[in-house]
């Protein structure tokens, strides 16, 4: 099931360092719910209203989904986007996505 943004974390003005921290792990889960981006590979960062992603992802979908879900969460104004796209991801890398989306269900 999705993450909706609305469940994730109250309006960035009442975050604490720890929700921040729980809000990051929120993130990275929707982020491979949706678009198989690794939680092992990318790091984020909240501070405030502001994102910041850095890591590695295979694929161009990746890149643009990861800053969509950041953009996504309530009260976050603006995404760094740092990630780097993997030189030449092997055909293999796609038996690691999730299964709903090899099949398009």
């Amino acid at each position: 099931m999705p993450y909706s943004p609305a469940d994730i974390a109250p309006p960035a003005a009442q975050l604490s360092e720890m929700s921040h921290d729980a809000l990051a792990q929120d993130l990275l889960a929707t982020m491979w719910d949706g678009y198989a981006i690794d939680p092992q590979r990318v790091f984020v960062q909240i501070q405030a209203q502001h994102v910041q992603l850095s890591g590695e992802v295979d694929w161009k979908y990746q890149l643009q989904g990861a800053v969509r879900c950041a953009l996504a969460l309530p009260g976050i104004r603006s995404v760094n986007n740092l990630l780097t796209l993997t030189p030449d991801p092997v055909w293999h890398d796609l038996q690691t996505r999730p299964q709903h989306l090899q099949t398009g269900a």
